[in-house]
Order: structure tokens, then sequence, then C-alpha cells
């Protein structure tokens, strides 16, 4: 630019472009506003960290151009009250270079080379700045200027003024930043002092970065460092970085770090928008050479200036196309899928520098196995495809020096090793060299690439192809650091190497049986039949062998190891026994008793018998002189009754030895002194003791159990059921089982009937204590239940009339006292057996089982016997115990039915019974529907008492020739002609409501009666009597509610007609079985004769001569005719009786039958509740009588309410 004033024009212009000079400038502007808030926003939420333009401002440093011969240098200056100075010394802003800072997305960098890529991508990363600042000050060449944030397009509009200088820093071009928020300004100093070297790894021009932090009016600095690039001058394909870090105010404190350069060119990229044109670029990977590859630390992914990190040690450069926020790499992108292919190429060549070069030869697995934290991200799978690429190819160096691949390697663990520097295989055949790894590599990351560890059962196969006499060619160093492998890997997998040398000579492995350690074995009395294996002393004398030889299990040898060996020899040991002798093996045992230890297991060891066979110290007997049962006696040995131990046994040691060498054989081997109880835990007898109870009388074995109880005792099947099922011999010769049997005590025989019913066993002093421990087998030392219950069995069987009450109660209330523990036993018993005697002076009563007593109830019932009365100091046992209930509905239903069955095998039906147990039914509650079942089958069963004449029978409910007589006067008229239910008038009502439950209704017989009238002479219309009836037609229609119902009574009432006849007679019948049973004619009085809705009244001259008539005779018929419920039966008879209208509408009303609406009604003549009352149905004489009727009834009402 050619003077301030031209560099002021163009800031001029760029305003004007803007408005922002016009009256009321770009905030006029609605346009403007709406750009100035994208801007705004674009600033603040574009990135998500506020110092992401520190990196921007680096990259425009590394972007911009340079005076050739000027190193490059970029200078960050903070000061504590919130300014931020930034510097570069090239060359400065041209007018282009202004207008793009003055705009968006018009940035003046583009791509520079094909390789290269682009550079500026945006245009919008100087914005970032906002994002803390509220004002920044520009100073480049002539061009001073400023952006206010905060005003309308204040990010893009500039202001002309003078800079905002500091002595600390002064450049070429500089900017000031103003930071307003405390926060923004902690932020800030920290990320400044957080830049680290490898900034620069990448950049293109920019070599030097310093950072300088400042104290409010200070002009030196209180913190910052200075970071620097050297490299050779011409970049090669593989180039050594120094970064150096140095501190500006420790002149100490610097660090140095040395990288290795690969770069690749990508060719062939796929099309991107956002990098139009280029078809090639180029991936750079920094390897840090100088770093401890023990605690690498993490390095970022790079697009020239750090993006992330994904978990990588190393550092890796590519174009990457960028999220909007430049922080994060684009996912689901040709372009960046092709650089990362690139870049696995690129690491995979550099590899194979390193390997030609030397450099990082051995480190460079530590890159290539590190664990990535990329999940979710572009990298998301990137170390496992780089880690399958290196596994084609020879990347890795054996032993013999020559690459391969990670799969065709082995690796020797480090213990396998000859200890030496250059650390060589034990195994170091030429074959061997070839595939081992190199020593130089650390073993974890060659696991990772791929190459497998050698494992311990492969070096042990090895070890077993090794002939003995190659064992004893090696070195001793070379046995020492095999036996330090051994015991330091995993030596249960050498347990079948042969790597144990004995002193014969011998090489045995770990599972070839048991070898010890030397020691003092020469002043050991070894016995005969043992073979010892003892391990060499020149291998033992080797520490690292011994500890080896210990690890496999080997053994120091002492006393306690020949004990153990012969407990070995003894286990493979068979009865015929034909390679020890008697001798050799009575003298382990003497062996074992002086040497052994508590801990040894004793079980293996054989004892020799008297016929010289090898067998379990369990299954022998031993006979000391002192013994108070005489074994041999009673087991004798001629027949093999028991098997006894050699003579040899007993002929061991002196007397001061003796007592605890047989102590030892008894208690250790287990031979016994006594007769063995049982066999096993599932408590099966001895042969041997079993003998006892089959040849000797009970007493004998019983008592020997007796005396030395605390012998048997611990026995382990002492209480099986085999034991305490032995039969014993009782008082009178009777065996039994011992489990049954009772101890006659002198308790147990004070029970007068002990002798007589229980099984005493046959016991000469039945009261010595020790006979009590017996009772842990079964026997019975005291009164219990079964005491009481076989003395009650036995008096069941005894004759009843030798049977007291006393001894029955006695019983009772002893099985009472006893049976709470064992209730549902005991009611099993007397549910099973005939134990209850209903009655001792009975002589009629028989012993009965449970199911057929009860408690209490009522008499007379012939199933069930009633206790209470007979034991009713025992109503705990019966009620509470055995559960035995009080007479209920069931029972008697059951007892009507069961009679019902015997009643046929009877000459005489059982009425009288039949009757009480019905009528006793009647007396409980049978509405429950669990009787439903039995009520059904009492229905079909012939359970009611009919009578008929003289004669009397049993019926069936469900039969249909019986009936109730419900009324006398329908009795008198069948009479011997029909059967009847024959019970009392009260009676019945009771038996009615069962016959319901059963479903039996409308068996009355007055519901099955039909009537005929037969008339003498000529029949006489009454019309006075037929005018009064119909007359109070309206009062009997308001005995129906509905006012259809009252239309029907009131049409029907006007059809009747009184007749009067010389003679009536009714005759009577019955339909049963489809078969007409007449009655005895009756001389009548009235009756009813129906012809559908008319009806004629006929009553006798007689009657009609003495009125009033009786009309309680046809009241029934005419509430049927006329369809009037039952419940109106007494009012209609009162009106029918009543003349007098005004007690009939007192009747009514008292009834609240009549309310006055109809009352009015009536008096005024009109309809009652819309019935008319005037239906004309008469012939012309009765419709004179008639309107002559109503005509004084009008009057009469007309007369009553002028009075009221």
């Amino acid at each position: 630019m050619a003077s301030r004033r031209e560099a002021k024009n163009v800031i001029d212009k760029i305003r004007k472009s803007r408005r922002a000079n016009d009256p009321g400038g770009a905030a006029a502007d609605a346009n403007a506003r709406s750009l100035s808030r994208a801007l705004d926003m674009l600033s603040t939420q574009l990135y998500t960290k506020s110092t992401h333009f520190i990196l921007e401002l680096i990259q425009n440093a590394d972007d911009n151009t340079y005076t050739p011969g000027i190193e490059p240098l970029l200078t960050l200056a903070y000061r504590e009250d919130g300014y931020l100075w930034v510097g570069c010394n090239e060359i400065g802003f041209s007018k282009s270079n202004v207008e793009a800072i003055c705009d968006i997305n018009d940035s003046t960098k583009k791509a520079t080379t094909a390789t290269k890529g682009y550079i500026g991508e945006k245009g919008i990363g100087f914005k970032s700045v906002f994002k803390v600042a509220n004002l920044v000050w520009v100073s480049s060449g002539h061009y001073t200027f400023r952006f206010e944030r905060d005003s309308v397009l204040g990010m893009i509009v500039p202001i002309w003024c003078d800079f905002n200088a500091t002595p600390t820093v002064s450049e070429r071009t500089m900017f000031c930043l103003q930071i307003p928020d405390l926060q923004d300004r902690k932020t800030v100093k920290a990320d400044l002092l957080s830049l680290r070297t490898e900034l620069l790894v990448f950049l293109r021009k920019l070599r030097n970065i310093n950072v300088c932090i400042y104290d409010t009016g200070s002009v030196m600095p209180s913190a910052g460092f200075a970071l620097k690039r050297r490299q050779l001058p011409e970049p090669q394909s593989q180039t050594l970085v120094t970064l150096r870090r140095a501190d500006l105010v420790r002149a100490d404190a610097k660090d140095v770090e040395e990288l290795m350069i690969t770069k690749l060119v990508v060719g062939g990229m796929p099309r991107e928008s956002k990098r139009e044109g280029i078809t090639d670029t180029e991936v750079v990977l920094a390897l840090p050479i100088s770093a401890d590859t023990a605690s690498l630390p993490l390095r970022p992914v790079c697009n020239f200036l750090p993006i992330a990190t994904f978990g990588f040690t190393f550092l890796l450069q590519a174009d990457f196309i960028l999220t909007a926020n430049r922080e994060n790499i684009a996912r689901d992108n040709t372009w960046n899928e092709a650089l990362l292919d690139g870049a696995i190429d690129l690491f995979v060549s550099a590899v194979r520098q390193c390997n030609r070069t030397g450099i990082c030869k051995y480190s460079w697995p530590a890159f290539a196995t590190c664990k990535e934290a990329a999940q979710g991200t572009v990298m998301d799978g990137f170390m496992p495809r780089l880690r399958k690429a290196l596994a084609d190819e020879r990347v890795l160096e054996s032993q013999a020096g020559y690459l391969s691949r990670p799969s065709e390697l082995v690796l020797v663990p480090e213990q396998f090793a000859d200890g030496a520097p250059s650390l060589r295989p034990l195994f170091d055949a030429d074959v061997n060299v070839f595939k081992y790894a190199s020593f130089s590599y650390q073993p974890d990351e060659l696991e990772i690439l791929g190459v497998r560890r050698q494992t311990p059962q492969q070096i042990c196969a090895l070890l077993k192809w090794m002939l003995p006499a190659q064992l004893e060619a090696k070195t001793s160093a070379w046995h020492s650091r095999l036996a330090t492998g051994i015991a330091e890997s995993e030596p249960s997998a050498f347990a079948t190497a042969k790597v144990i040398p004995l002193r014969s000579g011998e090489w045995v492995s770990a599972n070839e049986g048991f070898a010890f350690l030397p020691g003092l074995e020469d002043s050991f009395d070894i016995p005969d039949g043992i073979d010892v294996r003892i391990v060499s002393k020149t291998a033992c004398a080797d520490p690292a062998r011994r500890r080896m030889f210990t690890t496999l299990g080997v053994k120091p040898f002492d006393q306690s190891q020949i004990c153990k060996q012969i407990l070995l020899r003894h286990r493979f040991l068979s009865i015929s026994n034909n390679s020890l002798s008697p001798i050799d093996i009575v003298s382990h045992a003497w062996y074992l008793f002086s040497h052994g230890k508590i801990n040894l297991e004793y079980s293996a060891l054989k004892m020799v018998n008297e016929l010289g066979q090898a067998v379990s110290g369990e299954d022998l007997y031993m006979q000391l002189p002192d013994s108070s049962f005489r074994t041999r006696d009673h087991l004798p040995a001629a027949i093999f009754a028991a098997d006894f131990v050699h003579p040899l046994y007993l002929e061991q040691g002196t007397v001061s030895t003796q007592s605890r060498w047989y102590a030892w054989l008894t208690d250790t081997l287990h031979v016994s002194l006594l007769p063995n109880l049982t066999s096993s835990r599932k408590g099966a007898i001895t042969r041997e003791f079993q003998y006892l109870v089959d040849k000797h009388d009970s007493l004998v074995w019983l008592t020997l159990l007796r005396d030395n109880w605390q012998h048997y005792s611990m026995d382990r099947g002492l209480l099986s059921k085999s034991i305490t099922t032995l039969s014993v011999q009782c008082v009178g010769g009777q065996p039994c089982p011992l489990d049954e049997a009772y101890l006659g005590t002198t308790d147990i025989m004070r029970e007068p009937l002990a002798q007589m019913y229980i099984p005493l066993i046959d016991v000469r002093d039945p009261d010595n204590l020790d006979w009590l421990n017996l009772s842990q087998l079964g026997l019975r030392i005291a009164f219990d239940l079964e005491f009481w219950l076989a003395i009650l069995r036995g008096l069941a069987k005894t004759d009843h009339a030798n049977v007291g009450r006393d001894d029955v109660i006695r019983c009772y209330k002893g099985i009472e006292k006893h049976a709470r523990g064992d209730a549902s036993g005991v009611r099993d018993a007397f549910i099973a057996e005939r134990l209850v005697l209903p009655s001792v002076t009975e002589p009629s009563s028989t012993w009965r089982a449970l199911c057929s007593c009860r408690w209490s109830g009522p008499t007379g019932l012939l199933s069930f016997e009633l206790l209470s009365a007979a034991y009713p100091e025992c109503e705990v046992l019966f009620t509470e115990i055995l559960g035995v209930k009080d007479v209920e509905s069931a029972d008697i239903i059951d007892d009507i039915i069961t009679l019902s069955a015997i009643a046929p095998q009877h000459s005489d039906p059982p009425l009288a019974a039949m009757k009480n147990l019905l009528l006793t039914l009647c007396t409980f509650p049978f509405d429950a529907s669990d009787l439903d079942e039995r009520l059904d089958g009492l229905a079909h069963n012939a359970i009611l008492p009919l009578r008929k004449s003289g004669l009397r029978k049993l019926s069936k409910c469900t039969d249909s020739h019986w009936f109730i007589a419900d009324r006398p006067r329908f009795t008198r008229c069948f009479e011997g002609r029909l059967w009847v239910l024959d019970f009392e008038r009260k009676a019945t009502a009771e038996l009615q409501r069962l016959l319901a439950r059963m479903n039996v209704t409308g068996r009355e017989l007055s519901r099955h009666v039909s009537e005929d009238t037969i008339t003498d002479g000529e029949l006489a219309l009454q019309p006075s009597l037929t005018m009064e009836l119909r007359s109070k037609a309206r009062y009997i229609a308001l005995l129906r509610t509905a006012t259809a119902d009252q239309a029907v009574i009131i049409l029907r009432m006007k059809s009747i007609q009184v007749c009067a006849c010389s003679f009536l007679m009714v005759r009577r019948h019955v339909l049963v079985d489809g078969h007409k049973t007449f009655g005895r004619d009756e001389a009548g009085k009235a009756v009813l004769q129906r012809n559908r809705d008319s009806a004629r009244l006929l009553f006798t001259a007689d009657v009609i001569s003495r009125r009033p008539l009786p009309w309680h005779l046809v009241c029934d018929v005419l509430m049927a005719f006329l369809g009037i419920p039952e419940a109106m039966h007494t009012i209609l008879n009162s009106i029918l009786h009543t003349n007098d209208l005004d007690m009939i509408e007192d009747i009514l009303e008292r009834a609240s039958l009549l309310d006055d609406e109809n009352a009015v009604a009536l008096g005024n003549g009109h309809a009652v509740n819309g019935v008319f009352r005037d239906a004309k149905f008469l012939d012309r004489q009765e419709a004179v009588h008639e309107a002559s009727n109503e005509d004084n009834i009008r009057a009469f009402r007309r007369t009553r309410h002028s009075t009221t």
C-alpha cells in the first residue's frame, strides 16, 4: 500500500458498502440487523471451545507471506487485565486481505499445490475471536482499524482508528483483543500456556511461536515459553524433526523432543466439493522417537493444526474434511475414508523404513498397539485395521535376524532364555531361532500384533523330545536356568517332563511316582518291601534345581516319607498278597505305630489275617487275654463265624508297649474287640452279629449291647431298621420285634393289664438302669401311646362281658395323655380298627369304628352311636384329638337312606323310626349347598310314610300317587281312597320345608282336586242378589292395582248371575297316574259355574231363604275366576259379606286400597282409574233391576257425602 491515505480510503469504501456512514448507520437497515445477528450466532456458536480462535490465528500465521530470509515468528502476549496482542513478522496486509477480513466466506487463502490441498477453507476462522473479544484492533502496514462486536455489523464493518499498541510486542502485523469476561480471560490464559511443541510439526512456514504472560503495568513476562522447530532443509520421505520448548522465565527449563516424519502422497482421491480439482493429497506421520515407549502421551490427529485426540500415541496429519466447527473430522465421507486408507499404508511404509534404517526398529510396535478411544468417530476401528495390515507384512525380526510376519513367530518367555545379555533361548536349535521373535521387542506389544507366546506345555513338549543323554550333556547353568523357568511359570505343565535325575542315574517325571530329596536316609531303618527313589545329590546342590524339585512335588526324605511309602505300597495290595509276607505286613504296621503321624491316612494300610490274606483292619477281630466278652467263644473261627488277626500282631512289642499297640490297632486300624453291629451307614447287620442273633438266645446279645453301650453307641448304623426290628424273646416265650417290646420295670408292672396284653422283654433284672440305654434302639421303657393302644386292642378282642368301664376309661385317658404328638396316627388307628365301646353297661353294645360314632345329638339314630353320655370325662380325646363331631344334617340324611335300604327286609316297614328321623332332620339346617347330592339321593329313596285306610307304606318323594291332606273337607272326601302323607298337620308343615328343599312341591291335595256340581230342579235367577253382587264390582276391582286387571274384574263381575236351585251335590275327583279317583259325594250349598269370561253362582233355595249367604264357601273360586291374589282373600271375603257400602270403603281405606281420588270417583258414579262401571250385558228385565238399584246407590251416595 503506497500511503496511509489510500489505506483509509479502503476502509471508508468498505464502510460505505455496508451503509455504515448513512444516517442511522447500518442499524437502520433491517437486512443489516439480520446479518448482524447471524454473525453473532456464527462467532459464538460455531465453535464449542471459546479459545479455538488461538488455533485459527496460528493457522493464519502459517498461511501468511514472509520476506525471503526471514524466519516466520508468531508472538502471543497476554496481559492480566484482559488484553491479548498477537504479532506476526509477515510482509503485511494487502487490500484484498483487508476486504477478506471484513467479509464472510471471502478468504484470500486458496489451494496452493495439488498435494498440499486447501488452506483457509471457510474464510470465517478470524470471526472466532469474537467468541471472547468485544473489541479487536488490527494494525498491518498503513492499515489501523478496529471491530466492535456489539454494534450492528460490527464484526465486518471496520472503524478507522489508531492501534492499541503495547511496548512488549511490535511486529509488521498486529492484533489486539479486549476480553471483557473474567472466565474467558482465565480460559485464554490457561490455553495459551498449554500450547505444545507438536503444533509446529505439520505447519508449512511457521517455525517459532512465543507465548508471554504479563502482569498489568509490567513489561517483563511473568510466564511464557518459546516453541521452535528444526529439521533438514530439504524434506525427505523420512525426516528427523527436533521440537524445543524453552521457558522464557526459567532459563534451565527446556524440553526437547525428536520425531521421525514420514510422508506419503495418496493419489486417485475421490471427488469432493470442498476440494474441487484435487486428486492427490499428502498424508504425514510423526513417530516420537525420543519418548519413552512405556509411557507415551496421547497425540492429536491434525489438519495442519490439532483437531482431536483418538487414543493414538503418534501424530497423523492429513487434509481431512472437518465438521462445521473445525473441531472434529466428518464421518461418512469418502474423502476422509481414502485418507485413512492412505494413513494405514503410510504406517506400514514407516515400519519398513524403521526396519531399514534402524530408527525405532524395536519400539515402533508401541505405536501400533495403543488403545484407541475413537468409538462413534471416523477413527472407530482404525487401529484394528492397521494391525490387520501389519499382520500380512514381514515387519518383525526373528532371533535369526530375518524379518517375518507376526503369525510366523513365537515369543519365548524370558525366563526360558539363557539369561545372558544376548538372551538366547534355552532350546536354540537352528530350526527354533527362525521362529522365535527377537527379545529386543516388548513381549506384550508383540502379542497384540499377533505373535503367539510360547506356552509351558509347548516347552514341556520340547523337553520330552530330549533323550537322557542330551539332558546330561547340558551345562549346569542351562539346567539352573531351566529350573528357574519351570518354577516361575506353570510347574504343573511340566509334571510329565523327565527333569528329575535320580541317584541311580535314571531320569523321571513328577508323575512317575514318589521321589525324595536326599537327606540322612542311611540312619533310617526302612522296612522290607519298600522301594524309595532319591534325587541326585549333585542336582540338589543347585538351589534353583532344588526349588524346581520342590515345586514339582518332590519332598525331603525322612521317616514320614517312609510312612507314606508304606501306605502307598499297601494301596495296591490285593487280598491274595503274593508280594509281601505276613512278617513284612506286620512290620509295616509296627513302623507306622512307632513313627507315624496323626495326620496320615491309614485307611490304605492292610493287615494280615490268620490265613495270610491282606485285608482291612475293619474286617478283623482280636481277642485280648483280659477281654470280658470272649469273642472267640461266641464266634468260633473254626466255622468262619469271624476273621481274626494273625498271631504275630499279639507278639509285637514288650509289656510296656503292648497296651498302646493294642489301642493303636483298634483306634487307628479299627480292629474289633467286640462283634461289630452294622457294616455300613445304611445299617446292614454284620454277619458276625447276625450269627449271635441266630445262634444264641436274645439275652446274650442284648446283654452284650447293654454292657458295652459306650462302644456300640458310636456305630453309624445303630438306629437302622434292621437293628430296631431284631426279634427278641418276651415273657411267655413269644418273639417280638425289639422296637415293639417293653421293659418290665416296676412302673410298667403297676398296670394290671400289662402282663396280659403287653410284650414284656424277658430279662432277669429289668430295673437295671443300664437297660435304659437300649431305648435308643426302640426298646420301650415307659408308658406311651402304643402301650395303651395295645391294651385297648386286647380289650377289643375280649368278651364284652369281661370288660370293665374303669379299664376302658384308663386306656382312653392314657391315649389322650400321649396322643398330642401323634394325633393323626391315633385317629388313623381308631378309624381302621374297632376301638370304641359305646357303652360298657349295655349288653348289646359292641366295639365300633370311629366313623360310626358321634359325640352328642338326637337319640334313635341307626348308624351312629353317641359317646357323650358314656364317656363325659374323655371329651378331649374324642372331640379334639380324634375329631368326633356332633350329629349333623348329613348324618341324619345318611341314616334315613340306610333305614330306607333295609326297610324292604322287614315285613313291617319301620314307619315310626322313619317318622322320627324325618322330623329330627327338620330340626336341623339343611340349606347348605354341600347337602345337594345327599338330598337328591334322599328324594329318590322310599322315605315318606303314607297311609290309606288301615294300610301303611314308605314311598319315594318323586312318586306321583301320594298327596298332602291340607284341607279337612278334602281329607274326609278322599279318606281311604288316596295315599296321603302320614303326619300330623303341624308336622306336615315342617316336612313341606324339607320337601321343597328336595324340589318336591305342589303335592297338596287341594291343588289336585277337581269338582263337578250336580243340580236338581229349575234354576231361578235372583235379580236382587245378582244386582247386590254386581254393585260391589267397583270395590272388588280395587284389589288389583293394574288398570287392565281392574277392567277384567269389572267385566267378569258384570257377567255373574246369582241363581237358586232346589238341590246341589258336589262330586270331586283326583287324577292319579292318568285315572280319576273319585271322592265321596257331598251335599252342596253354593257353587260357581264358569264359562270363559261369564259365570253363574248357584245357591240352594234353602240357603237363599236363610240369609246372609255363605259367601265364604265361594270366596276361593271367585278369587280364581277374577284373578285376585291370595293375599286379598280376607278383604274379598269381607266385601262379599258386607252390604254397607260405607263399611266396604272403610275396609278398603284401612288396607290403603282406596285413595281420595278413587273415593270421589266412586261417589260421583264416574269411572275408577278409567274403568267404567256401566257395561250393558244383561237382558231387559235384569237391566230394569240394575237401573233401579243404581239410582238407589247414587241417592245413598249423595246423602252420605252431604252428611260428611
